[in-house]
């Protein structure tokens, strides 16, 4: 029985490189992989569109990445266990120890009770980046505002990626590359279509949390440029403050039961 799974790849300012990088290193694994790639860019990709092996679809207006993604689950096939929402400015070493969809598949086979897995990630050096994370309290939020490093003094927030061990329970993991299980997606009804960009990958996980766990893999591998590109424009920042105040107000500014819960088990398993 051949293995496969469905990826979603949402693209707007995306150059043809990347792009073509990412569906030819997917292509590579021994899964097989059925891709749809959201288009919320101006213009149509003609090589996009003539390339046999992905669906590509044109929105000619950016819809949000949430909004993109649960609209990718419509179109591709339900046979599928497993569904990776992925970034595309990424890249895989592939090499028959590193084939990182054939790892995070079977790790999923190995661990029923699991939702979500996320894999190492290294940055654009090749430095471990630390993907996994507690749930967010508002002044997380607004220390990782004023200094990064500053918050990772005062607050627990970032993990010590070191500490994990295979079945701790994530709170949240990096939203760059996440592998589901699909029917755990359908019991979540998927992400929330209102976070236009920013904060979706969060809410997902705390909601996943709350049925299933979230773990990382150590022995898949990616490579991801993280660039924080909220602060690029006064525009990209407001769709971010607007994300976050969404995000509180739907789950509990400084009251949350959930979030609680979820980065006290981590906490007290990393002892």
């Amino acid at each position: 029985m051949e293995l496969s799974i469905s990826i979603s790849l949402v693209i707007n300012f995306d150059n043809k490189d990347d792009i073509l990088n990412i569906i030819n290193k997917f292509k590579s694994s021994e899964i097989n992989c059925e891709i749809i790639i959201i288009d919320n860019g101006k213009n149509f990709r003609k090589y996009l569109a003539n390339d046999d092996r992905l669906k590509y679809i044109f929105n000619n207006k950016h819809i949000g990445y949430a909004n993109a993604h649960n609209l990718s689950i419509k179109h591709l096939n339900k046979v599928h266990k497993y569904h990776l929402f992925s970034n595309v400015d990424l890249d895989i070493d592939y090499s028959d120890e590193n084939d990182v969809l054939k790892i995070l598949y079977n790790f999923m086979e190995m661990n029923d009770e699991c939702g979500i897995v996320g894999p190492k990630i290294l940055d654009e050096n090749g430095n471990l980046y630390n993907s996994c994370k507690l749930l967010p309290t508002p002044i997380d939020i607004f220390l990782g505002k004023i200094s990064e490093k500053f918050r990772n003094i005062v607050s627990n927030y970032s993990i010590n990626i070191k500490t994990i061990s295979s079945k701790a329970h994530i709170p949240f993991i990096s939203g760059c590359f996440l592998f589901c299980k699909r029917k755990a997606l359908e019991e979540i009804n998927f992400m929330d279509k209102n976070f236009f960009l920013f904060m979706d990958d969060v809410d997902l996980c705390r909601r996943m949390g709350e049925k299933y766990k979230i773990y990382y893999c150590n022995d898949a591998i990616i490579k991801h440029e993280h660039g924080r590109i909220h602060t690029q424009s006064l525009y990209l920042n407001f769709i971010a403050i607007k994300s976050i105040v969404y995000y509180f107000n739907k789950s509990g500014w400084f009251i949350d039961k959930v979030r609680k819960k979820l980065n006290n088990n981590i906490k007290f398993k990393i002892k």
